[in-house]
């Protein structure tokens, strides 16, 4: 996380069978587009899904450029961080804490939960 210390970073876990998941990705979507222009980084980690079935579901979305996919093919990221439930998320303010974790799915570009993500700036 040293590459990202002086940003806020949301670290979502989801998998393409989690339907919370899903359900969610387009509202993380919308997030990354309402925080362009902030110290701001998104990191969306798939957890152990072959890269092949990972970019035939993500060639169904459409998804902004700043949109990350990071590949955690052999569960070793979901179990360093803990990840018991898909989707899991971790807010991490500018220092490098953890300031919030949830598991399921939560529409992040709602006011309340922007507002949140921007205080932490």
């Amino acid at each position: 996380m040293n590459a990202y210390k002086g940003q806020v970073v949301l670290v979502n876990f989801w998998t393409t069978w989690c339907g919370p998941c899903i359900k969610e990705i387009p509202s993380l979507n919308n997030l990354v587009e309402k925080m362009q222009g902030r110290d701001f980084q998104l990191l969306s980690v798939d957890i152990k899904e072959p890269a092949r079935r990972v970019r035939s579901f993500l060639k169904r979305l459409k998804l902004e450029p700043g949109f990350p996919i990071l590949l955690d093919g052999n569960g070793e990221a979901s179990k360093a961080w803990k990840v018991y439930a898909y989707p899991s998320t971790f807010l991490i303010d500018r220092t490098g804490t953890i300031r919030y974790a949830k598991s399921g799915a939560l529409e992040w570009d709602e006011q309340e939960v922007i507002d949140t993500i921007v205080s932490l700036f």
